[in-house]
């Protein structure tokens, strides 16, 4: 439950069943391959819901903004580097 209110507060909605979690990592996915062809100024939401093949409405479902899918995907890419250099300099 405190998981999930965080996730509201950062403009995330965590999805209930599998279908839902399938469905946010394919708009993730399609948000981040046109996020690195283009600029976050460039790319629209019906952007990144016509690369997922989804309707826009579905994208709300999960996300309050496009900004709030960027910050996810720094907020992520930011733990991938964290965890890559603590594994990197484990044994120094």
């Amino acid at each position: 439950m405190a998981e999930e209110k965080q996730l509201k507060e950062k403009g995330l909605h965590a999805p209930k069943t599998r279908q839902g979690i399938n469905k946010m990592q394919l708009l993730l996915e399609s948000a981040e391959k046109l996020f690195s062809q283009s600029s976050f100024f460039e790319v629209s939401v019906s952007d990144i819901c016509k690369e997922a093949h989804t309707a826009v409405g579905t994208f709300y479902i999960y996300f309050d903004s496009k900004t709030d899918v960027y910050r996810y995907l720094m907020a992520h890419y930011k733990q991938q580097i964290k965890q890559v250099l603590s594994q990197s300099i484990a044994g120094c």
